[in-house]
Order: structure tokens, then sequence, then C-alpha cells
């Protein structure tokens, strides 16, 4: 009688065998649904990041900031540092446009670690030059030029013309500022070229609108006009509602200048209430205080004071903002005109404890 050498399972290892077999395939399910539930928050994630570029694009600005926040929420959750990066640096620009200059300069230097540890040049010059930008909009003039320069060399290296335009286009504004009116001129040139060359035209329409500001400022209004009426045609083809308030802004200038001031009071009329509605606070200061201005060179002022009270206390709204005494010193420096324009109407109408009052307000 031959034995059978075929090997029986006994009956007790089964149970053991279904036993791995279920709880290796309970592990995959895990991974699996870990895998998918991570794609589906990166995915969630793009999408905010997506749509707030394109509500930043359209001025929506706070809309873009909810979707940014959230955004930034998600990222931090996946770990995903390079969308981080990204949001912070979106979040920047969209706080710079809310007058939030203090918020937008963290904001870009949180981008900017990010953006450097994860080995972005494209981004980091990006990032470079909107620090230049807040820090050239709170009147630190040098500081702007050089993370200006910095930008420019970064640009350079990489060889992207796109970039090395905007790069340009920064350079020119510090230079505008500081008063070197043909170096600006002269960047703003080579700057518009190259927007043309690339089909740039949110680019073209901004540079456009910088050789206007350098052509008023050398006396040659007529110019000035011409190019600042190219500026808000092709930002009203382009839907750049910022870049329209821009022009509208600009064009208010021109014509105040050449005393056409009923010309210019419709021009600030209409940026003021584009402004207010995309919510760009930093142009409807600016617009407030050119009407404030305006109606006190036609000595009226009553109108005068209306309008210079209401840029006063949008001032007043940013000025609050701020927990870093040297960028707190700078922007009320660089308001303080409007404050000191304020209280002479107001004391050349016998208001005398009002005017010390506006006067008050800028030691505080």
């Amino acid at each position: 009688m031959h034995l059978s050498t075929t090997k029986t399972i006994d009956s007790t290892v089964m149970p053991g065998i279904a036993f791995n077999a279920l709880f290796q395939t309970t592990k995959d399910v895990q991974a699996a649904k870990a895998i998918n539930y991570r794609a589906a928050i990166q995915s969630k994630a793009d999408e905010l990041l997506q749509q707030g570029i394109e509500q930043h694009q359209a001025s929506l600005f706070r809309w873009a900031l909810k979707n940014w926040q959230l955004a930034l929420k998600l990222y931090r959750e996946l770990d995903n540092r390079l969308g981080e990066g990204r949001v912070f640096g979106n979040l920047g620009l969209v706080y710079n446009s809310l007058g939030q200059y203090q918020r937008a300069i963290e904001c870009y230097q949180q981008s900017l670690v990010i953006i450097r540890e994860v080995g972005d040049p494209t981004r980091e010059g990006r990032i470079l030059g909107n620090l230049g930008n807040a820090y050239l909009n709170l009147g630190q003039h040098e500081q702007a030029i050089d993370y200006y320069k910095l930008r420019l060399i970064m640009v350079c290296a990489i060889g992207d013309r796109a970039e090395h335009g905007k790069a340009l286009g920064n350079l020119g504004n510090a230079y505008f500022n500081l008063g070197q009116y043909d170096r600006a001129h002269e960047v703003y040139e080579q700057r518009l070229a190259i927007t043309r060359d690339i089909d740039d035209l949110q680019g073209e329409s901004n540079t456009l609108g910088n050789l206007g500001n350098v052509y008023l400022t050398l006396e040659q209004p007529q110019r000035a006009i011409e190019l600042y009426e190219q500026q808000l045609v092709i930002a009203r083809e382009i839907d750049d509602r910022q870049g329209e308030s821009n022009a509208l802004g600009n064009l208010g200038v021109v014509y105040r200048h050449l005393e056409q001031y009923e010309q210019a009071v419709e021009l600030y009329e209409e940026r003021l209430a584009l402004s207010r509605e995309i919510g760009d606070r930093r142009g409807e200061e600016n617009t407030l205080r050119n009407l404030g201005l305006l109606f006190k060179v036609q000595e009226q002022p009553e109108l005068a004071i209306v309008f210079l009270t209401q840029a006063v206390r949008v001032q007043e709204e940013i000025r609050q903002e701020f927990t870093d005494q040297v960028l707190l010193r700078s922007y009320t420096e660089k308001v303080s005109g409007t404050y000191h324009a304020l209280a002479d109407v107001l004391f050349e109408q016998g208001h005398i404890v009002k005017a010390q009052q506006v006067l008050t307000l800028l030691k505080g």
C-alpha cells in the first residue's frame, strides 16, 4: 500500500491565510483611498488657485483672496511646498492691491523662502519684483531698486524675454519715482518693444501709461494724452479693469494739468466708481485726493473738504494695519501731503480745531 505524497492543508491553517489576504486587501483599499483623497485635495487646491488667478486678473480682489486662502490650507495639508509658495506670492499681490502693504511684504517674503527652497528661479524673480513694488508704494525707492536689480540679474540669466520685460518695467518705475526721467524713459521704451514682440497686451498697456507719465512730467501733455488713450483702449479690449482704472486716473491728471477741470472731474469720478467696485483702495484714495486738490484749486472749499476728508479716512484705515513702525513711517511720509492739504482748507474756512485734529493724526 502506497501512501499519497500529496500534502493536505490543515483546516486550521485556512483561517490564517484568509485573514492575511483580507488584511492585505484592506491595506490596499485604505492606501488607494488615501491616494484618491490626496488627489482630490490636490485637484481642489489647484482649482482654487486658478480661480483666484482669474478673479485677480478680473480685478475681483476679495474673491481672489478668499479662494487663495482656502487653497493655502489645502496645500499645507498636503505639504505641497511649491503650491504653498505660489499662493503666498499671489496673496501678496492681492494685499498690495487692497493697500495692505505690510501684509503683502510678509506674504512675498514667505513665498521667497519657499520658492528658493524648491528651486524655481522664474518665480523667484517675480517675487523679487513684487517685493520691489511693495516698497516702491511705501516710498522706499532705494530698497525697491535693490530688489528690481536682483530680479533683472536673475531673468537675464534665465533668458526669459517676458520676465526680462517685466523687470525692465519695474526698474523704470523706480527711476521715475527718483526723478530720473531720462533713464525711466529709456527703460520703458525697451519694455514696450518687448511687450509688442511677444504680444503681451497687458504689459503694453501698462507701459504706455508709464511712458505717458514721463511725457507729462516733461511738460508734453498732448503726447501723454495720446499714450494714455492707447492705454485705455487696450485695457478695455482685454477687460483689464485695474488697467482701465489707472488709465482713467492718468487722463484725469493730464486734463487737470491743462486746467480742463470739467473733463478731469468726469474722468476722476469714473475712476473712483471703478476703484470702489473692484476694491482698489490705493486707486480710491489717490482719486479722492486728486478730486479734493482739484476743487481746492478751483476755490470750491466745501467740495475740497468732502473729498480730502474721504481720502484721509482711507489712508487712516491703511495706516492702522501697520505694526512695523518703519513701514508705517514710510507710508505716513508718503501720504502726509493729503493731511496737510485738508488741514490748510479747514484752517482757511475757520475750522481751526478740526485742522489741528487732522495734523494730530500724523503723530499717531
